[in-house]
């Protein structure tokens, strides 16, 4: 998934910028992790120690973003 598609809320803006996520930390994170039921109609996206035996051939990057969680709502934001 390309970051540039999706909107994010003025509240998801600050803490990326607050916690120094990169676009390409969150592309990482929506293509390679796992998918978990956040609540209200939400998905939150984990690199789980699943993903990084499952995907990382594919990217050396997996382990940096352990302990991001992106959560997506509903409404694509």
């Amino acid at each position: 998934m390309n970051t540039s598609k999706l909107h994010f809320s003025n509240h998801a803006a600050i803490r990326k910028q607050q916690r120094g996520i990169s676009t390409q930390a969150i592309d990482c994170i929506l293509q390679y992790g796992d998918c978990f039921n956040a609540g209200c109609g939400c998905i939150s996206h984990l690199i789980t120690g699943k993903s990084i035996k499952e995907f990382s051939h594919l990217t050396s990057d997996l382990r940096l973003h352990r302990n991001i969680a992106i959560v997506e709502a509903n409404d694509g934001s």
